[in-house]
């Protein structure tokens, strides 16, 4: 279930981003270099882990925001390692933001860290920021030497990005992961309950109960409703997180309740359209349009409305409109679909991008089954 519900979180079935593990850097992506004197004057990186001192922040440009100059005692910090070129770090940032304005009075301070170099250079992340760093709200830090990369994302084995590392308020390494899993650590962070492994393990373990219900809804649907309401009351915290509402519709719709999927799925669209957050829209979109969910293909509108949502949140953005193309072209109206494709492909301004896309719309109106619009390379 986990790579449905990161699909369903991080794009959806019908959009863009459909990968659903950390993505590595293209082959041909080179590894930056440090200028000699700063090399020479950096000690070598160590293992880091959850626990140790967090190192230090060396960033040579910030953007779109304050300078985070180091960790302030009694401050939570979530260092998001991404680049312009990788789908489901772009795709990961909106949900970034929400947390960042949602905890920000409780001392949570969010900004995402990357390193240039040829497939990411600093003006492709000053495009990126300057188009999209206002809207999300955040600062952007800029290395332009590998020092933050080897002294935090190597030296904690990471392979892949999109790579979160939480900072507790003492200075000390909390969580690395996937920001996927940013909803169960921060709240425990901030209240000073969490205890690094164990609470790994605790929510490994809160997270395998859900998997279970959810695996059991399509042999007993109602008994898997029923489940769920039970750890809803056992697990209160739970019940508004992104997980635990993309599980419960899931479920409603393998349950074949889909006049209950309906009710929550209006809600969801309420609901963002309320907050401006566009979660919650991937995951309805995701959810009707998907036919191993969805194979009578029943309020399909849902599909459209969430895309057309997400558009009047952004409709600047190439993804986002690419992904509302993707959902008219996966319902049939493959003329919205081509008009929509087009503006995607104007809206971009990368040209691996602007590759990808032209690609995947050539496609639209010539699929032979009624599957979503297969994403573009890497996105």
């Amino acid at each position: 279930m986990r790579r449905l519900l990161t699909a369903l979180l991080f794009g959806g079935l019908t959009g863009l981003g459909v990968a659903c593990s950390a993505q590595t850097p293209p082959k041909d992506a080179p590894k930056p270099t440090d200028a000699a004197k700063e090399a020479k004057e950096q000690p070598k990186a160590s293992v880091l882990k959850v626990g140790d001192a967090a190192p230090a922040i060396t960033v040579q440009k910030w953007l779109n925001g304050t300078e985070v100059k180091g960790f302030e005692a009694g401050k939570v910090y979530v260092l998001d390692f991404w680049a312009t070129w990788c789908g489901p770090c772009i795709q990961a940032m909106p949900h970034l933001a929400e947390l960042s304005k949602e905890y920000a009075k409780a001392g949570l301070v969010v900004f995402p860290v990357t390193t240039t170099d040829k497939r990411n250079t600093l003006k492709q992340v000053e495009e990126f920021v300057a188009k999209r760093g206002p809207k999300l709200g955040v600062p952007f830090a800029v290395c332009e030497t590998d020092v933050m990369d080897k002294a935090w994302f190597e030296a904690s084995g990471q392979q892949g990005i999109p790579c979160s590392f939480v900072v507790d308020k003492a200075g000390k390494i909390a969580f690395i992961g996937h920001p996927m899993e940013l909803d169960e650590v921060l709240p425990m962070v901030l209240d000073g309950t969490w205890k690094g492994e164990a609470s790994l393990k605790a929510i490994a373990a809160v997270n395998d109960e859900l998997e279970a219900i959810q695996a059991g809804a399509e042999k007993d649907g109602a008994a898997a409703l029923l489940a769920l309401d039970a750890f809803g009351k056992k697990y209160p915290k739970r019940v508004g997180t992104p997980g635990f509402v993309t599980t419960k519709l899931v479920t409603l719709m393998q349950a074949k309740k889909f006049d209950e999927a309906k009710s929550l799925s209006e809600q969801l669209l309420s609901d963002a359209a309320k907050a401006k957050k566009d979660t919650h829209l991937r995951l309805v979109g995701g959810v009707w349009g998907a036919t191993q969910l969805n194979p009578g293909k029943l309020n399909l509108d849902f599909v459209t409305r969430a895309a057309d949502a997400a558009m009047a949140l952004d409709d600047k953005d190439a993804v986002t409109v690419y992904r509302a193309a993707s959902a008219y072209e996966s319902v049939g109206n493959s003329a919205k679909a081509a008009e929509l494709g087009a503006k995607a492909i104007a809206l971009a301004d990368d040209d691996d991008l602007k590759s990808a896309l032209k690609e995947a719309v050539a496609k639209f109106g010539k699929k032979k089954d009624d599957a979503p619009p297969a994403s573009p390379k890497g996105q």
